[in-house]
C-alpha cells in the first residue's frame, strides 16, 4: 500500500509540475526528486529494503539532472528525464523481486 501511494504521489507532482511555468515547474521537480531520495534513505535505514539501494542515489541524479535542465546546461526534455525516473524505478523493484526470492526477504539483514 506504501508503495501505490508513492507512486500516486508521482502522479499528483508530475500534475503540478505540468501547469507550472517551465522554469519553476524545473525547480519543482528538481526539488521533489530530492524530496524522493530524501525518502529513500530514511525508508533504508527504517527497513532496509533493496530497491533503496537504487532509488535513493538514481532520484538524487534525476534532481540534479532536473536542475541542470532548468538551468539550460542540459538539453534533455522533460519526457527523457520522468522516463528515467520510471526506468530507475523499475529495475529497482526487478532487482529487489530477484533478491527476495533467492533470499525470501526483500529487505536486508541488519549487520
Amino acid at each position: 500500500m506504501r508503495t501505490l501511494g508513492f507512486f500516486l504521489l508521482w502522479v499528483v507532482v508530475y500534475g503540478i509540475g505540468i501547469v507550472l511555468p517551465p522554469v519553476a515547474a524545473g525547480y519543482f521537480w528538481s526539488v521533489a526528486f530530492f524530496a524522493f531520495g530524501i525518502y529513500c534513505v530514511v525508508n533504508f535505514a527504517r527497513c532496509r529494503e533493496v530497491h533503496c539501494l537504487i532509488t535513493a542515489p538514481g532520484y538524487f541524479l534525476v534532481s540534479l539532472i532536473a536542475l541542470l535542465k532548468t538551468w539550460a546546461l542540459l538539453s534533455l526534455s522533460w519526457s527523457t528525464i520522468w522516463i528515467a525516473a520510471v526506468v530507475i524505478t523499475g529495475v529497482a523493484y526487478l532487482i529487489q523481486y530477484g533478491y527476495a526470492l533467492s533470499s525470501g526477504s526483500s529487505s536486508l539483514q541488519k549487520p
